[in-house]
């Protein structure tokens, strides 16, 4: 759910999280702009639990650098626990400068190395904050957001 108003969320729905399992002390995140049509310098890649494809540009527009936190809310679909992510000061320029340069392709945002989803970007989005929710234990969400921060 994408909203334009003073302070903007992207909701980020994660399905199979005991795919997000990671060893390391920090999950990487990343957001890469996709395109709907493949071309050889694109990457293919399927969206976590569907079949949707994506073709991904290889450079990520913003990674775990433009996170300046993430911590364990209540979701905003549902009753259960969500990862709120506050982009920096940087990030939400960036975010907001992605999202105003690319305007009706895919936003391809990848935990760890799942790609969870790419919703289309519909407009210009400056609130600098994106909630991943889905279906998994406060103990797993809390373990994914330590992970972002590499805690």
């Amino acid at each position: 759910m994408i909203k334009n108003c003073l302070m903007v969320v992207i909701v980020i729905t994660l399905t199979g999280c005991a795919n997000l399992q990671s060893t390391s002390t920090q999950l990487s995140v990343a957001f890469k702009i996709g395109e709907s049509i493949p071309s050889k310098e694109l990457t293919e890649r399927t969206v976590l639990g569907s079949e949707q494809k994506v073709y991904l540009h290889n450079e990520a527009v913003l990674t775990n650098a433009h996170i300046a936190s993430a911590k364990v809310t209540k979701s905003v679909v549902a009753d259960r626990p969500g990862i709120l992510i506050v982009f920096t000061k940087e990030g939400r320029a960036t975010f907001a400068k992605v999202t105003r340069e690319n305007i009706n392709k895919p936003l391809a945002i990848i935990v760890g190395n799942e790609l969870i989803c790419a919703p289309i970007i519909r407009s210009e989005i400056t609130g600098g904050e994106a909630s991943i929710t889905g279906s998994f234990t406060e103990e797993e969400a809390n373990r994914i957001a330590k992970k972002i921060m590499g805690k």
